[in-house]
């Protein structure tokens, strides 16, 4: 009953776009597809047509109309530093692509092929513009513990890198990895899912998994106080830093710049010096009310907690800091 009802909803949208109702300049993308009433993605008409919106709203209203069994096929979203982007897609009614940032920046629409273990979304945007950087090529199903991702083929190597917590700031690589727009589309719903040790590739990128590093705690360092002063406000704060010394070095794969995360504490440490079999890494703890301030930065207004004193043989290890 509900996926006739859901039916003849469809039938009736899409029999309002077929009769010629045009897109209110005035509305928005969020309104169209009936998700309340956003002015932030309003249209911008010289990025995309009105017939592009049409185009597009229709084929977002069909896959949701028709859910699939396919646990890969649904809604997706990817981290950016500005704005939002998703993404919708079926293999039976194709995918919908939206960026959303102070308008509806960018739309795109078409048809999706499958190629084994990955898809290729086909545009079939009407209105000339830009190539789509968020869509670029084909992209590889990476099953990452609970988590459905999809990995644009020709950064899979770069993510490999991530998934394991391998990392480094930007310039102390040779090839400098670009983390502004993400790198991957994650399944809406599967954000709060656990993560497993290692991402699952299919078979012909085997090659490319990197496994984190584990390492422990073999000595503790003084604590010692640093103070700053902001340039914006003036005002002069504090931290508490120690020297933990790590059993691992960079005959392991340890770089400077790396950040190790330590379970017992709930925090992470960021490498500063590597030799051969070790490698130190700093703990920083703001100074707050006189008291060291500890939160669990891994999770989303993460609340604080009783800060924990280092301790050696405590284990520590290399881990994705974005999902």
């Amino acid at each position: 009953m509900n996926r006739i009802y859901r039916l003849i909803v469809l039938q009736f949208l899409l029999a309002l776009v077929a009769v010629g109702q045009g897109i209110d300049a005035e509305s928005n993308w969020y309104k169209e597809i009936g998700r309340g009433d956003n002015s932030y993605s309003g249209f911008d008409f010289t990025r995309y047509s009105r017939n592009d919106i049409q185009a597009a709203r229709t084929r977002y209203l069909r896959i949701m109309s028709e859910k699939s069994p396919d646990e890969w096929e649904g809604s997706y979203s990817r981290q950016t530093m500005l704005g939002r982007a998703e993404l919708i897609w079926s293999l039976d009614n194709g995918f919908v692509y939206a960026y959303v940032y102070h308008t509806l920046a960018a739309i795109d629409y078409g048809e999706v092929a499958t190629r084994g273990d990955s898809i290729l979304l086909i545009s079939r945007k009407t209105s000339s513009g830009k190539p789509n950087r968020f869509l670029g090529g084909e992209h590889i199903r990476v099953k990452f513990g609970e988590r459905h991702l999809l990995v644009q083929r020709d950064r899979l190597d770069e993510f490999a890198i991530f998934a394991a917590g391998l990392e480094v700031p930007t310039g102390r690589r040779q090839r400098e990895i670009f983390t502004e727009e993400g790198f991957v589309w994650e399944k809406a719903g599967d954000e709060g899912k656990s993560l497993a040790d290692l991402p699952v590739y299919p078979i012909r990128y085997a090659h490319l998994v990197r496994k984190p590093i584990r390492s422990k705690i073999v000595s503790v360092g003084r604590q010692r106080i640093k103070r700053e002063t902001s340039r914006t406000s003036g005002t002069t704060f504090e931290k508490r830093l120690r020297a933990l010394t790590l059993s691992s070095g960079s005959r392991h794969g340890v770089r400077i710049g790396m950040t190790f995360w330590i379970d017992d504490l709930e925090e992470r440490v960021e490498i500063v010096s590597v030799n051969p079999n070790r490698s130190v890494g700093r703990l920083a703890r703001p100074v707050i009310d006189g008291e060291e301030f500890c939160r669990n930065n891994e999770i989303a207004d993460g609340e604080k907690f009783p800060c924990r004193d280092p301790k050696i043989g405590m284990l520590a290890r290399t881990k994705p800091g974005y999902f």
